[in-house]
């Protein structure tokens, strides 16, 4: 202390008598414990002196006068921006010789008759603006003094400070003309509106009116320009827009209609949460009676929802990521933030109930709240305690320099500074009372969120669904839960199925729907074997479906849909395709208004009537081919979607899968000749699957053909029609025709006459030739000439049957076929492995061939049907045709989920966990519990032995069925 002293007297020596000195001294001694920056202010006081003009005679008055050179070392000391304004405005001191009238606040009445009183003299409007300036400077180093002085407290500071800006905002209004087409209101909101604004606050405004909107923009801009103009006399006030309805990017100023309009069906609970503070402070008084009637009604008159509490509390995690620093006043954990938060939130919760919530400034909502029970005694301690104390150190931390800081400093210097402003010793001192106070609030706001969470009956779901709709982090353990392997991934994903590429702001009311379809939607895809891939094939169902916030929508009230859609979007990347190409029959799926007919001839009448209009043959013929690739893949996609779901079983879809292809190669025949009449007759015979009445999705049809007539006319009709259904179109295809079975093998004629079937069943018959005929049905055209061939094929397999030379050909070609096609050690194939599905279908051909002749039930192309007249003889073949049932059932599960692959796949592939998962969950949409992917393939293995070991078993029974047991 004695070496400040000194120090002083040293800096002051050549302006001080001796008795002087020691006056000095004494007061030095008296004063400097509670200067709050004795070096800073030295440093002011000796310029201040020099910039009197008369520095003995300015010291002479301060010692004469005790009590205004301890204030005015306190200011020097507290606030450098005040000490700076004094050196420049010596004038002003006179504020620390009257420390009385620091105590009256002026209020909104006397800061408008003074600023009025202070412009009065100049004519000019830019003499009215700077006298302006100079007004607000003034009045600030005035409350400056009044606040380091202990002459105010914190609400009256916060009150002058908001009624001095209100004064300027109104005078302001008046200085600058107003077109007669248009009526103005300028709005506060945050802490002018709620008159709680700080030293160097920005200013929230909005404009808004009633008039012509031009004439009201150029308004809003000269205002603004006025208002933050920098001038030798500073600047009236920083000013942030952002709060106006369409923030940053809207309108300077919305007429007050439109703007009721937006807050009703756009705006967020942030917007609301505004509104809460918000406050007519200059322009026209009828649009200020509106405004306030709409802002209180819509801010207080319906409760606070989950979803709206959800977006907030989203928000607020927002801010803290980007702001919550160490030491951070405002918006730190525990910061001012916190005290603001939890009562607005209570505010919102309970207003519409107790009407006396229905306050702007913070202190008296704490009191209504303490009063209603909303907050307890303790709770409305730390609250008040903590908001006085963070408040008073925003203003002391701002007050040095005029600028808006909003963290403690990590100067110690200033660390010091601060301490002393605020009544502390030191730096150490203030940081324990800052730890002390955000402490305790922040766990007051976590414990009143917590309990308003549960009031509110707030849900996890909920605030997941909040962060995908306002596109943040959210928790990753959270989507986990749901299955979601990529956390990450799926939040971006649900993100954009929510918006897509969005070209409209959604209402408020829209997004909650959408919050609450979210859930459902998790739910759903928790639902599939694998949710990652589902939410990534979802979007791209949703957004062929339609408006993805109509579509969404939609689907919430119709759960079951919704799970479908999911499934659909989990098992089947080409169903999933089709359904993008043809939504609307999706559509109908979902809705329940498609059913799973094959009957496709109205549809294939309607595209043939359509294409024959077309002028051009090549047009007619693309028109025909695309029409039937559609009808085939709308038609494809409803069994999908149906098998997929287990709203039908495999052998019933696996049936009309043979019926739509008789019915597509049908219609493709008949549009041939009508085309292209052709003198000849031809019969489509189909073998293989299509013959077994076993096709499953993306299968080639393995097809025959006979004729009557031209040879060279019947193969080019054969042609055109490979080309109609197999050729690749903006559709697809619709079929290939595979005809490496047809009796003259792969090389020879496409069509073969009756003749040529009578010499391959007698003198050219081959072995293979039996094995492919037991599967030989006719399928469409000629009907007559194609039963005249199946009973060729009849007689020969059944009638006349096969020579010991074709049965030693047939083992060894079966042998060579076992060798060339079972799979190596750790691949399962649903149709080579052991005991699979060719095992089964050889050992029934066999059957057929050799005891066909005597049981006329086993003359069938079906191996399912000749496998039931075999359990009537012996009741083990009921094990074969269950596992047969059962591999077909695989088979066609596989045919949706990877069409263009072999059904094999090694040990733990994807596939194979998608097949698992299907076995093992037999109703999943209905069904409460769904067995997860990785218990369901552990069970499933178990299922592959019992079920090939059956298969197995059809290869003995074979061996055993002779003549004599028939």
């Amino acid at each position: 202390m004695t070496e400040q002293i000194d120090g002083w007297l040293d800096a002051l020596s050549e302006w001080l008598s001796e008795g002087q000195r020691e006056k000095l001294a004494a007061l030095l001694r008296e004063v400097l414990p509670f200067v709050p920056d004795s070096e800073s202010a030295q440093v002011h006081f000796l310029r201040l002196a020099e910039a009197s003009g008369n520095p003995h005679w300015f010291l002479a008055y301060l010692l004469d006068d005790p009590a205004t050179l301890e204030g005015l070392l306190i200011v020097l000391g507290g606030s450098g921006f005040a000490a700076r304004t004094l050196t420049l405005h010596p004038e002003y001191l006179e504020l620390l010789t009257h420390q009385a009238r620091l105590a009256q606040p002026k209020g909104l009445t006397g800061f408008r008759r003074e600023l009025e009183a202070a412009l009065q003299p100049f004519r000019s409007p830019a003499g009215k603006w700077n006298a302006m300036r100079r007004f607000r400077r003034r009045e600030t180093i005035r409350l400056i003094t009044a606040d380091l002085l202990g002459r105010m407290d914190l609400m009256e500071v916060m009150h002058e400070l908001s009624d001095l800006a209100e004064a300027i905002l109104q005078m302001s209004v008046t200085l600058l003309p107003l077109d007669q087409s248009v009526r103005i209101l300028v709005v506060a909101f945050g802490k002018l509106g709620a008159r709680e604004l700080n030293y160097s606050s920005d200013i929230d405004l909005a404009f808004f009116h009633d008039g012509e909107t031009l004439a009201a923009e150029r308004w809003a801009r000269q205002f603004l320009q006025a208002l933050t103009e920098v001038t030798e006399f500073g600047r009236l006030y920083r000013v942030d827009l952002r709060l106006r309805p369409y923030g940053a990017t809207g309108p300077l100023s919305l007429s007050l209609d439109a703007a009721f309009g937006y807050y009703e069906s756009v705006a967020d609970p942030s917007e609301r949460l505004a509104l809460l503070k918000a406050r007519a402070v200059a322009g026209d008084e009828y649009l200020a009676r509106r405004f306030e009637q709409f802002r209180h009604a819509f801010v207080f008159g319906s409760p606070l929802t989950p979803e709206e509490f959800a977006w907030l509390l989203r928000m607020k995690a927002r801010s803290e990521a980007t702001f919550a620093t160490d030491g951070a006043v405002k918006y730190g954990l525990g910061g001012i933030r916190d005290v603001e938060m939890t009562v607005q939130f209570l505010q919102l919760a309970f207003a519409s109930r107790f009407p006396d919530l229905a306050v702007r400034d913070t202190l008296t909502a704490l009191e209504h709240l303490h009063r209603y029970g909303l907050l307890t005694d303790e709770e409305r301690r730390v609250l008040e305690e903590g908001y006085r104390f963070l408040r008073r150190l925003e203003h002391m931390l701002q007050i040095a320099e005029d600028l808006p800081l909003q963290a403690l400093p990590t100067d110690e210097r200033e660390m010091v500074r601060l301490a002393r402003c605020m009544g502390l010793q030191d730096a150490k001192e203030l940081q324990i009372a800052f730890q002390h106070h955000t402490q305790k609030v922040r766990q007051v706001y976590e414990r009143v969120t917590s309990e308003l969470g549960r009031t509110l009956d707030l849900s996890g779901l909920t605030i997941a669904s909040v962060a995908v709709a306002m596109g943040v982090e959210m928790d990753e353990d959270t989507l986990r839960k749901f299955g979601f392997v990529q956390p990450l991934k799926a939040q971006k994903r649900l993100h954009w199925l929510v918006h897509g590429e969005a070209t409209r702001l959604l209402s408020w009311r829209e997004r909650v729907n959408l919050m609450r379809v979210l859930p459902l939607v998790l739910h759903a895809l928790s639902r599939t074997p694998v949710p990652d891939k589902a939410l990534a094939r979802l979007e791209m169902l949703v957004s062929a479906l339609g408006p993805r916030y109509a579509v969404l929508n939609s689907l919430s009230g119709n759960p079951k849909s919704l799970h479908a859609l999911a499934l659909l979007a989990g098992l089947s990347e080409p169903l999933c395709q089709l359904a993008v190409r043809h939504p609307e029959q999706l559509e109908g799926l979902l809705a329940g208004t498609t059913n799973l007919s094959t009957d496709v001839k109205d549809e294939v009448e309607s595209v043939v009537k359509e294409a024959m209009r077309r002028g051009k043959e090549r047009e007619r013929w693309e028109a025909i081919a695309n029409g039937l690739r559609r009808i085939k893949g709308r038609t494809a996609l409803s069994l999908g979607f149906a098998h997929l779901c287990r709203l039908a079983d495999g052998e019933k879809v696996g049936r009309q899968l043979v019926q739509l292809a008789d019915a597509v190669v049908g219609v493709g025949l008949t549009v041939l000749r009508q085309l292209h009449p052709f003198p000849s007759s031809l019969a489509v015979l189909a073998l293989g699957g299509w013959g077994s009445g076993e096709l499953h999705f993306g299968s080639d049809l393995d097809v025959a053909f006979g004729h009557e007539g031209n040879q060279s006319l019947s193969e080019q009709l054969v042609r055109q029609l490979r080309a109609l259904l197999g050729d690749l179109t903006e559709e697809g295809i619709a079929y290939r025709l595979d005809l490496r079975l047809r009796p003259t093998g792969q090389e020879g004629a496409l069509s073969s006459d009756v003749a040529a079937w009578e010499t391959f069943a007698g003198e050219r018959f081959e072995a293979w030739m039996a094995l492919a005929w037991t599967r030989l049905r006719f399928a469409v055209g000629d009907k007559k000439l194609g039963n005249s061939i199946v009973n060729i094929v009849h007689r020969r397999l059944y009638g006349q049957g096969l020579a010991k030379e074709h049965w030693d050909e047939l083992r060894r070609l079966v042998e060579r076929i076992g060798r060339e096609h079972r799979p190596q050690g750790g691949v399962l194939d649903v149709k080579h492995s052991e005991g699979a599905l060719w095992d089964i279908d050889l050992a029934v051909a066999e059957t057929q061939l050799k005891l066909g002749r005597k049981d006329e039930r086993l003359q069938t192309s079906s191996p399912r049907t000749a496998l039931r007249a075999l359990v009537a003889h012996n009741p083990l073949w009921q094990e074969v045709l269950d596992a047969y049932g059962q591999l077909r059932e695989w088979r066609l599960w596989l045919s949706w989920i990877a069409p263009d692959q072999p059904p094999r796949f090694v040990k733990g592939d994807e596939a194979e966990g998608l097949l698992a998962w299907l076995d093992c969950n037999s109703d999943p949409l209905n069904q409460e519990t769904i067995v997860p992917v990785e218990d369901a393939l552990e069970r499933w293995r178990q299922r592959w032995q019992e079920v090939t070991a059956k298969g197995i078993l059809a290869g003995t029974l074979k061996e055993e069925m002779d003549d004599d047991e028939l």
